[in-house]
């Protein structure tokens, strides 16, 4: 599993992409603090990080188009930084559980 500077997800709630996370900081063990920006003129939805959206949300890799099944954000949602806290994505998550599965 890895994470780079370059990474760049979609988040998507329902299986539609409604924002990009990207600039990835390294924040505790497995934790990263991310930049979010809109797709478009459609804002982010407000409920995008809450708990109660778990199960509708999901993250995608913009260019391998990965999903990472294992992705989650913490806290409760945005940061007075402007940035969000998500426990990974990782590339390769999906195949690791896919092998221990």
């Amino acid at each position: 599993m890895s994470i780079s500077k370059s990474d760049r997800w979609y988040v998507q709630l329902d299986g539609r992409p409604v924002a990009i996370i990207e600039n990835p900081i390294d924040a505790d063990m497995f934790w990263f603090t991310w930049d979010v920006l809109q797709l478009g003129e459609a804002p982010i939805p407000t409920d995008l990080w809450d708990y109660s959206t778990d199960s509708r949300r999901s993250f995608r890799h913009l260019e391998t188009d990965e999903l990472d099944p294992g992705a989650f954000p913490g806290g409760k949602g945005m940061l007075e930084s402007g940035r969000v806290l998500i426990r990974g994505p990782l590339r390769n998550r999906g195949r690791l559980i896919d092998e221990i599965g």
